[in-house]
């Protein structure tokens, strides 16, 4: 439980929205699914046997899609990090 102590206590004193450790890894592979990096390599840095374990349970549903229509001409995602208030 310290981990997520300490992880809320970097994003409150960051201001940003408090996300876990777990949230982080989940976040860290959504974006290197984003950007490219394969699902067998997203998976082996998570220590997932099976690729589908990591696509179901860490990657956001549509980030390859997105990222793929990004690189083709589209717009960009937003995501908002800071705290409102």
């Amino acid at each position: 439980m310290w981990i997520r102590k300490a992880c809320y206590q970097l994003c409150d004193r960051a201001e940003l929205v408090r996300v876990s450790p777990h949230g982080l890894r989940g976040t860290w592979a959504t974006i290197a699914r984003g950007v490219g990096v394969t699902a067998r390599s997203v998976a082996d840095a998570l220590g997932h046997e099976h690729e589908r374990t990591t696509e179901r349970h860490y990657i956001e549903h549509g980030t390859v899609e997105r990222a793929a229509g990004r690189a083709f001409g589209g717009g960009e995602d937003v995501i908002h990090l800071r705290r409102s208030g």
